[in-house]
Parts: structure tokens; C-alpha cells; sequence
């Protein structure tokens, strides 16, 4: 699958629309083969967004394939084009930064410096959601209450 250059993820609730700032969101991109890749942490903006790129994407993917080098086959390309976008309580996400300190500190690291930004926000518990990148997708709204907005492509701005 062709990924494009970069995706924008925007944060919201219901009924308003209103944008999530300092989120904690990590990003699963599903592999056809094997593990699939845990992207992040991101901090989402004053807008609720996080914009992830595709280069972004293969240095993760390169970095994980080099420490598991076993359970890890697929560049970004040969990945479904599914993601999950998974939000964490402050919980779960000081109990990855434990999990990952010996393999990815500098994963653990940046982890420990948003959740000092992020430990206040009320929108910070457990929530998974998927959906397709799909040709020409640029942008995805994920209403955090009620589910996985229809994807923006380039072509509808």
C-alpha cells in the first residue's frame, strides 16, 4: 500500500466538536506479517491534532525491526493500510514506559515528559479505535465519544 506523505488526526467530543489539546495517542499500524508496529507517543495541539509522517512512520518501523529483529518483517508498504489510533489512562501508560525502558528509552523518555503535560487531562483513558488509510486520506476526525469520523481526503478541503 502507498501511504501518503503524512496523516493529520484530529481529536474530538461530541456533540460539539470540540478539539482535545495534550492527548497522549499512540498509533498501531497493522502489518500483513507478524507484529504489528506501535507508533508514538504523540501530544495532540490546541487544535486536537497530531500529524504523522509517512518518514516519521518507516524510522519507527526501522528502529523496531532493528531491536526485535525477529518478530518484525514488514516495511511500511507491505503493511495492510489499517491503524488504530489507542489512547491510554495515565495508568496504562506509565506501565508502558516501564515495559519499554530497557528496549526503546528514548520511547520511555518522551513517554515520562508528556504524561507530566497530559496527566490532567480528563479525555486520558483507554480507547482503541481502527480504520483504513485509504488512497488520497489526509485527514481522520476521531470523535473520542463516539466513535471513528469518515476519513478528509485531499481532494475535500
Amino acid at each position: 500500500m502507498k501511504w501518503p506523505t503524512s496523516i493529520s488526526l484530529q481529536f474530538i467530543t461530541s456533540p460539539e466538536a470540540t478539539p482535545i489539546p495534550q492527548l497522549i495517542v499512540h498509533i498501531i499500524v497493522i502489518a500483513k506479517h507478524k507484529g504489528n508496529y506501535l507508533a508514538g507517543p504523540f501530544l495532540t495541539n490546541e487544535k486536537g491534532q497530531i500529524i504523522i509522517a509517512r518518514e516519521e512512520l518507516e524510522n519507527t518501523i526501522k528502529r523496531i525491526q532493528t531491536v526485535f529483529p525477529m518478530d518484525y518483517v514488514d516495511n511500511l508498504e507491505q503493511c495492510t493500510g489499517q491503524i488504530k489510533v489507542l489512547i491510554e489512562g495515565t495508568q496504562q501508560l506509565s506501565e508502558r514506559a516501564q515495559e519499554l525502558h530497557m528496549f526503546l528509552p528514548e520511547v520511555t523518555s518522551k513517554l515520562a515528559n508528556l504524561l507530566e503535560l497530559a496527566i490532567v487531562n480528563p479525555h486520558n483513558t483507554f480507547l482503541e479505535k481502527d480504520f483504513m488509510i485509504s488512497k488520497g486520506t489526509n485527514m481522520v476526525k476521531v470523535d473520542v465519544d463516539a466513535g471513528v469520523l469518515a476519513p478528509r481526503s485531499s481532494e475535500q478541503k
